[in-house]
């Protein structure tokens, strides 16, 4: 069973896909505690209603898929919600390298992250299960194996940041680590399966 997925170039695009999209998720849980608390300063009740940004995105993200991912294809609907994905935190990046980082900006760009992954995630993971459908077991298992191992990686930079103790008036390092997670969205773009692929 096994090798019949892992062979399988549509199978790994979709998977990875998912898992890469959603490890930027994941960094931002481990790391916009610290951003909020010790750059922004705020307040617990004001974290926690700022933390909950990502979540609008995200039902926005799920109301597109399940209106449009039949009339439009899973794939393009991958593309789109990757591109929604890296757009997002990268202007937050950019945002902040430009000295003009605020809560607003930073929980707000958060938005656009949330609407990626709400396309990313349902629409990549339908299309893994219909790569092979009597693996459908398999190839699920093996995606949701993906997704843990990559969560993991994606807290692990805010992690390690905390624990350096870095200056909390300088906003652009801590961002920095939980914004280095482009690479999640961008790698997700990549790999990206083509309508063309027919493996």
């Amino acid at each position: 069973d096994y090798p019949e997925l892992l062979t399988s170039q549509r199978y790994w695009g979709y998977a990875l896909a998912t898992a890469l999209s959603s490890g930027s998720f994941f960094a931002y849980l481990g790391g916009a505690p610290f951003v909020g608390d010790r750059v922004f300063g705020l307040e617990p009740g004001e974290l926690g209603l700022y933390f909950g940004a990502p979540a609008i995105g995200y039902m926005m993200g799920n109301f597109v898929s399940g209106r449009f991912s039949v009339r439009i294809g899973v794939n393009r609907m991958v593309l789109w919600g990757t591109l929604f994905n890296a757009t997002g935190i990268s202007l937050n990046l950019a945002v902040f390298y430009a000295g003009q980082g605020s809560p607003i900006s930073f929980f707000g760009l958060m938005i656009l992250m949330g609407l990626g992954n709400g396309m990313v995630i349902p629409n990549a993971t339908a299309g893994a299960l219909s790569v092979r459908p009597h693996l459908a077991g398999t190839a699920s298992a093996l995606g949701a194996g993906g997704c843990t191992a990559d969560t993991g990686f994606g807290g692990l930079p805010p992690a390690l940041d905390h624990a350096q103790h870095r200056d909390p008036r300088d906003r652009r390092d801590p961002l920095r680590d939980v914004a280095r997670d482009p690479h999640h969205s961008a790698d997700g773009l990549y790999l990206t399966p083509s309508p063309r692929h027919a493996r």
